[in-house]
């Protein structure tokens, strides 16, 4: 954008930021709002290119933009639709909405970046568009624009309806006119095609449900369901039936009908998407197999396969793509499931054996999560976040055990003791919290921490705690619940920390100060480890202690010698996003790292590795 642009006010309110995209109705961008002090979304509406659409001067463009924000202003509130505020005239006449800025990423962006969702996480959109439109039907709109472009998956979990009833895209209230379809090729419904070609008239409400049903289909199938080349595939071609869509199918199927009398009503249709369950269905793949688990006997329906498998076997290096960034990273105690959590409600778990990470997903927390831990005998899940809650899961039915809601802040850091007797939770509320995790019992609070709880690490006999909160590090004697020491003047905030496994050696990373690297005893620093600078927010030990990864916003990811500090090798991966997480797998072959989206596995030592990324 030019330094005009980014000096130019709409309305004398909104200063113009960044662009975020660009379609037939217009150029969006971000905004700021100068009198609320908030981020918005405002969009330039631009005159329809199609010839014959009745807009023939600036006036009439500020009307028709008049009149369908108004209409889109009735659905003003509803939790699946982007709200709009406001629609103001630049100093051109040319008319500008302003909406509610959703951060995330739109349904077509996925799809293009991550490939097909779960048929769990495409049921929840359903679930949601399809609130949104009974909503749109009561209040009397159609048009809506449904199309993946226009489906938000924000990065708090929610699904928005955006450009509903949108100036210069859909029709909105007014009718159709003969002509060329309305709507991106492949979405326009067969009565559609037939009206733009003088043949009868269209419903606007069934067609709408028509371009949700290929929306769906895309968003699953990972393909449209009718051919966008050929503006009749609708009206002339069968139907491709679903293969990966599972209980979504009838959904589908019902919402493609040729015949718009045979589709469902949204309301109707509501009733076909499947019920959420524990945890979405993986993709097409090796069927998930129940595995015995110690003190768990397999229950019925889906399960998570535990196999007896070593990570040695693991198909070495390669990358997993998540819709948000992961925030914590966790592997299971055998190896071959790692756990991650992040922007999203949604704890994934990756079945390492499967070749290509197969994943499963639980669901029920409200809000982004940012710490995940595994039980030492497998059995137990423990994830918290945004929610202020920690849930335990069973590890081998993907069903919430218990949920422990005492935080009054989020919960930051998750960790269980060596024994797994103990589970140690911290976070904004400046506390660790210390449960018994097999009857959710608490057992103590350790406060007064001067800062944020960003870490917390047992240390290796089970008998102290070391939590980093604002610029130092306790450590508690866990039988007394009495600080025992401080480790202050690191000169900036903590953000991970980690004992080595003999507990010797305690690493801690922070804000400003970088890596520290400190005898466990004394907290003095190692001789060999000079200090190293550069923010780090994620720092792991290998299990036989010689080996430490470490990362951060501004550095790639290092491993070094855990005792000189030698640099054993790093690695650059999306230099946009923050290492946000590091996890080695239990027998040391294998390194997990989060960066941004991806989580990255390498052999270990990667020297060994051609195919190992630079």
């Amino acid at each position: 954008m030019t330094d005009a642009a980014q000096r130019h006010v709409l309305g004398g309110r909104y200063r113009l930021g960044g662009r975020l995209g660009a379609g037939p109705g217009g150029n969006a961008w971000r905004a700021h709002d100068e009198w609320l002090r908030v981020e918005v979304a405002v969009k330039r509406v631009l005159p329809p290119s199609a010839p014959g659409d009745g807009v023939a001067d600036a006036a009439q463009l500020r009307a028709r933009a008049a009149l369908r924000a108004g209409a889109a202003a009735r659905l003003r509130g509803h939790p699946h639709v982007v709200t709009l505020h406001d629609v103001v005239v630049d100093g051109g006449g040319t008319p500008w909405t302003v909406s509610h800025l959703v951060e995330g990423r739109s349904l077509a962006d996925h799809l293009d970046a991550y490939g097909p969702l779960s048929v769990a996480r495409a049921a929840d959109v359903a679930r949601a568009l399809l609130s949104a439109m009974d909503a749109a039907r009561t209040a009397d709109l159609t048009g809506l624009g449904v199309k993946p472009s226009n489906v938000l998956l924000a990065a708090d979990g929610g699904i928005l309806l955006a450009d509903v009833c949108a100036p210069g895209g859909s029709r909105g209230p007014e009718p159709a006119r003969p002509g060329a379809p309305t709507g991106p090729p492949g979405h326009v419904a067969p009565e559609g095609v037939a009206a733009a070609h003088g043949d009868g008239t269209a419903d606007g409400a069934a067609a709408d449900l028509f371009a949700l049903g290929v929306t769906l289909y895309q968003a699953v199938e990972g393909r449209l369901p009718f051919d966008p080349a050929d503006p009749f595939a609708a009206v002339s071609a069968d139907l491709v039936p679903p293969v990966r869509a599972g209980r979504l199918a009838p959904l589908l199927t019902a919402l493609l009908a040729r015949d718009p009398a045979r589709r469902p009503s949204a309301r109707e249709a509501l009733a076909l998407v499947p019920a959420p369950g524990p945890y979405g269905a993986p993709p097409p793949g090796p069927a998930p197999v129940a595995a015995a688990v110690p003190g768990h006997a397999p229950a019925a329906g889906p399960a998570l396969r535990h196999a007896a498998t070593a990570t040695a076997r693991l198909p070495g290096p390669f990358l997993l793509r998540t819709p948000a960034d992961v925030h914590g990273l966790a592997f299971g105690p055998e190896g071959t499931v790692l756990a991650g959590v992040g922007g999203d409600r949604t704890v994934r778990l990756w079945d390492l054996t499967s070749g290509r990470g197969t994943c499963t997903e639980l669901t029920g927390h409200r809000g982004a999560n940012e710490a995940v831990a595994w039980s030492p005998d497998g059995t137990l899940i423990a994830t918290g976040g945004y929610d202020r809650t920690v849930r335990l899961w069973d590890a081998a039915t993907g069903r919430t055990v218990r949920t422990l809601a005492e935080h009054t802040d989020w919960v930051r850091a998750i960790a269980f003791g060596p024994d797994g007797r103990t589970l140690a939770t911290a976070g904004d509320d400046k506390t660790v919290r210390l449960w018994d995790p097999a009857t959710g019992a608490q057992l103590a609070t350790l406060p007064g921490h001067p800062g944020w709880v960003r870490a917390i690490a047992f240390g290796p006999d089970g008998r102290t705690l070391a939590a980093g909160g604002g610029r130092e590090v306790r450590v508690w004697d866990l039988a007394s619940a009495e600080r025992i020491r401080t480790v202050a003047g690191l000169g900036g905030k903590v953000r991970t920390l980690a004992y080595s496994p003999d507990g010797t050696v305690l690493a801690v990373g922070g804000k400003k100060f970088g890596l520290r690297v400190l005898d466990a005893a004394t907290h003095a620093p190692l001789p060999a480890w000079p200090g190293t600078k550069g923010r780090v927010e994620a720092l792991a030990f290998s299990r036989d202690g010689t080996l430490l990864a470490s990362g951060g916003r501004t550095r790639p990811v290092a491993l070094q010698d855990a005792r000189t500090g030698r640099a054993v090798t790093s690695w650059t991966v999306e230099p946009l996003a923050a290492v946000r997480a590091t996890a080695f797998s239990p027998d040391g072959t294998v390194l997990a790292v989060a960066k941004g989206t991806s989580v990255c596995l390498w052999r270990v030592p990667p020297a060994r590795y051609a195919d190992a990324p630079a």
